[in-house]
């Protein structure tokens, strides 16, 4: 597992807050396409905080290294609680992970540290709020400090340090240390959890009663999707399918779970774009089956993701928020039309029409196939269209349409995989590429004296 030494510049930031572990997962997770270097509290320490630390020294953005501004960075890590409902949410930031605890946890600029109490030595000799040992032998050497006169920080820091051992152990030293700057103790860096899982339970919202239509069920569903965009976004993933689960009032007879499986035909990563499509999907699957009883928890959780153009966003280039608005659109036109109606295609280098292109999720970027045979139309038919020839013309009666025709170009000579023959011998068509006087050009083949409509070239 890998560790890290405390950082010695004033770039290390953490957050408190008086919320579980598990709530403060996430909000890991959303940083983590800023920086890896972010270490997670094991568990609520005795003061009732969980803590998250993040090192800034050094992040991508606008394409170059530079060092943010801390005030900046501390409105958006509280921003961003705000958003995951962190109960009351602190951010310190220091040259050390003790120096940002104590900051956070003391809601105080760095500068000001030294007049606090010597009571927060216990918070510097345990700023991860694991060792139990270390807090208790801390809160001996303030009671000690404490007799001799010694009630704030500053005055801890002008204590002769060769006296220090003798009167307060090894541990004095380590304290006399770390206030001043060098702290090289390790933690194990934070390592995200495999299932990403939003859920909010209504009943805890004394506000709210139970949601019994689709604006109340969206409302509730707005936040636990855009905690868990943000949780992608910090992997550096976008969503293609995950699953909705509404729990419902206990009733006789009623099925107080419902599922409601979500396939995106295009990753998604705007939350506010997701819940457009949400609104379509769930509005159908309601007008189908009504619910039973008020809804009084909503969960959500990812099944598939899919890599984000880039992992670190750059603020110059607009391409990302491109991306979003077509996959959007085309997401809210599959779940009309069907996800089977809605895809990019992706050339393939066959000389078989029908396997010249294949589906994809995403358009693919400067891609060039060279093709060593004649240009393919942009339209081919499922089923070719059956013509009819006479006096320079073609015809077709089911598509009502007639052209004139100034020349033939060809043939080309297409025949299928031997091996795939289930009559032992190729398939074999003369395609030819035909200007109408109307100014299409038209694909056809001859089959024996038969000729029919393949494909249109636009």
């Amino acid at each position: 597992m890998n560790e890290t030494e405390g950082s010695t510049s004033s770039s290390v930031y953490c957050l408190v807050s008086e919320d579980s572990k598990e709530t403060l997962q996430g909000f890991a997770d959303s940083l983590y396409r800023l920086t890896p270097d972010i270490y997670l509290g094991k568990a609520m320490g005795s003061d009732g905080l969980v803590r998250v630390f993040i090192d800034f020294s050094k992040i991508n953005d606008l394409g170059g290294r530079i060092q943010l501004n801390e005030d900046r960075i501390k409105l958006k890590l509280l921003a961003l609680a705000r958003r995951f409902k962190l109960v009351n949410p602190r951010v310190g930031v220091g040259k050390s992970f003790a120096f940002a605890y104590v900051s956070a946890k003391n809601n105080c600029i760095s500068e000001k540290l030294g007049d606090l109490s010597v009571s927060a030595l216990e918070d510097f000799a345990d700023p991860m709020g694991e060792d139990l040992e270390y807090r208790i032998e801390a809160r001996k050497i303030v009671s000690k400090l404490s007799q001799l006169g010694v009630l704030r920080i500053k005055q801890f820091i002008k204590l002769p340090r060769r006296s220090l051992s003798s009167r307060f152990g090894a541990l004095g030293i380590f304290l006399y240390s770390w206030i001043a700057g060098v702290d090289r103790r390790t933690w194990d860096l934070f390592i995200p959890e495999e299932e990403i899982k939003e859920e909010l339970d209504l009943r805890d919202l004394t506000s709210m009663s139970a949601c019994s239509d689709l604006e109340s069920i969206l409302f509730s569903l707005k936040s636990c999707t855009d905690r868990m965009m943000m949780r992608l976004a910090g992997r550096g993933f976008r969503v293609l399918s995950f699953d909705i689960e509404l729990e419902q009032e206990s009733y006789l007879g009623a099925n107080r779970f419902r599922k409601v499986e979500i396939r995106l035909p295009f990753p998604q990563a705007s939350p506010q774009k997701l819940i457009q499509v949400l609104r379509e999907v769930l509005n159908r699957e309601i007008q189908k089956t009504p619910l039973e009883t008020g809804v009084i928890r909503v969960m959500v959780l990812v099944l598939e993701t899919a890599p984000r153009l880039s992992f670190q966003r750059n603020l110059l280039d607009q391409t990302e928020d491109f991306e979003e608005s077509w996959n959007e659109f085309f997401n809210r036109i599959s779940v009309k039309m069907g996800d089977q109606r809605v895809f990019f295609a992706s050339l393939k280098d066959s000389y078989l029409p029908e396997r010249a292109w294949g589906r994809a999720i995403e358009k693919k970027k400067d891609e060039e196939v060279v093709f060593d045979f004649a240009p393919r139309p942009s339209r081919i038919f499922n089923t070719p269209e059956v013509l009819h020839f006479s006096q320079s013309a073609l015809y077709s009666r089911r598509m009502n349409r007639r052209w004139r025709v100034l020349f033939w170009q060809g043939p080309e000579r297409i025949e299928s995989n031997w091996w795939e023959s289930k009559q032992g011998s190729p398939l074999a068509r003369d395609y030819y590429r035909v200007t109408a006087e109307s100014g299409e050009h038209l694909w056809v083949f001859r089959n024996g004296k038969q000729v029919f409509l393949h494909g249109i070239f636009d």
